[in-house]
């Protein structure tokens, strides 16, 4: 037999393996779930970072490839929110609501775009919407009380921060706030104790600060 046929008759096959092997390694396209699930969690990591620009166009990205997915539709319309577009923010948020009524971010987020434009019964239901669905959610909880002490309900207020200061006990920021409201109504030992009790948790002079300069008008 010719040597140059029996080197024909190995390299076939070994070609063959070489073409099988490659197509084993090549990268498997991504479902249209998939894709939308990789550009959410790129806009999660960008907002982290601060770079909500970037991070908008990520979510549109994601809701491009997965027009359902509504935890996308509530990011983008938080960062619309931020940016002031509130039109464009209540249009995505309405359909993240559409798309899961269960989604308390969506109601909280939504919550903030009626408060910050005045509509203080409608963000009270947002927000007790959000908080129904997720009773962790502290944000929730403390825009409520923000609204309650807009509304002259300082009481109603300080319920709610104290459930947000046994989901998060360790928060300098919400004792200072408490303290402040008990200040306000005039309850200067209660407002002495969170007062004390925010310095001893925090050196950010943000806390420090306002927390001392309370602490010597209240002594």
């Amino acid at each position: 037999m010719r040597m140059d046929h029996v080197l024909n008759s190995l390299r076939l096959p070994l070609v063959l393996a070489v073409v099988l092997a490659a197509g084993a390694c090549s990268p498997r396209a991504l479902s249209t779930e998939e894709e939308a699930v990789l550009r959410f969690d790129e806009g999660l990591q960008l907002e982290e970072k601060g770079n909500l620009e970037k991070a908008h166009a990520a979510y549109t990205e994601a809701v491009r490839a997965d027009p359902r997915m509504a935890d996308a539709y509530a990011r983008r319309g938080y960062i619309y929110f931020i940016y002031g577009n509130h039109i464009a923010a209540m249009a995505d948020l309405n359909r993240a609501i559409d798309l899961d009524p269960s989604l308390a971010a969506a109601f909280n987020y939504r919550g903030e775009t009626f408060a910050e434009n005045g509509l203080h019964d409608d963000a009270l239901l947002d927000y007790s919407k959000a908080i129904q669905l997720d009773p962790e959610l502290v944000e929730a909880r403390l825009n409520r009380a923000g609204v309650y002490i807009e509304t002259g309900e300082p009481e109603a207020a300080i319920e709610d921060i104290t459930s947000a200061i046994e989901l998060r006990p360790g928060s300098p920021n919400l004792y200072l706030t408490r303290g402040r409201i008990y200040a306000a109504l005039g309850q200067a030992a209660r407002a002495v104790a969170d007062l004390e009790q925010a310095l001893s948790l925090t050196q950010d002079e943000a806390v420090v600060v306002p927390a001392r300069q309370l602490l010597i008008l209240l002594q």
